[in-house]
């Protein structure tokens, strides 16, 4: 699992580069999730930090590019075989920069049927959807949000994670769409129809409708 995060700061990059490289072993200081940290060495590769009883070990650290990473050695919960996060500061203007974040974590196999699980919901829902709004407004909503999310896995094996933050985004939404119209189902409300006159491309023609035909080019 890849996590990513990227924050704008009105600050110049050395200022941020102090705190987040140069006192790497204060991050109790800054972060208030932390209660204790220390450093065991000197400040470059090879350094452990203590956080809070865990070990973390820097595996890069350049002052030149202001990035560093590190890894988890010890303290880590059962299920979990690697932790990593690399950080970097990246100047965007003379009192501006971003620091940019990637955090990577690999479970055991036997904690990875919450995904398969998962799976298993997308397409519990996407069933029960394509049901309930066949011949509505919704019905394009429906197909076309699990259509992306499909998108975005395939894209996953080429340029990003799956946990990348689109995905989420996506499976929220849809997980939304998918309350609501429930709610609307049970309580017997009718969905927005379709005009007449538009008839998606999966669907056979509903009574009433006027499917427009066009001539080929």
């Amino acid at each position: 699992m890849q996590y990513t995060f990227d924050v704008a700061l009105q600050a110049p990059a050395t200022l941020v580069w102090q705190v987040v490289g140069e006192e790497y072993a204060d991050i109790a200081v800054w972060a208030s999730m932390v209660g204790t940290s220390s450093l065991r060495g000197e400040l470059g590769v090879g350094a452990v930090r203590v956080v809070d009883g865990a070990t973390e070990e820097l595996v890069e650290f350049d002052r030149v590019a202001m990035a560093l990473r590190y890894e988890a050695r010890e303290g880590l919960p059962g299920f979990v075989t690697h932790a990593g996060t690399r950080w970097s500061v990246v100047a965007v203007g003379p009192d501006a920069c971003r620091v940019r974040g990637v955090s990577v974590f690999r479970t055991t196999w036997w904690a990875r049927p919450a995904e398969w699980g998962m799976a298993v919901a997308i397409r519990f829902m996407v069933r029960k959807l394509a049901g309930w709004t066949r011949g509505t407004a919704p019905a394009v909503l429906a197909w076309v949000m699990p259509a992306t999310m499909l998108g975005y896995i395939a894209w996953s094996f080429v340029e990003f994670e799956i946990n990348d933050k689109p995905f989420w985004e996506f499976l929220a939404l849809f997980t939304a769409l998918y309350l609501a119209t429930k709610r609307m189902v049970d309580a017997g409300e009718k969905l927005p129809r379709l005009p007449h006159r538009i008839r998606l491309p999966w669907h056979p023609p509903l009574p009433g409708q006027t499917v427009v035909q066009h001539d080929p080019v």
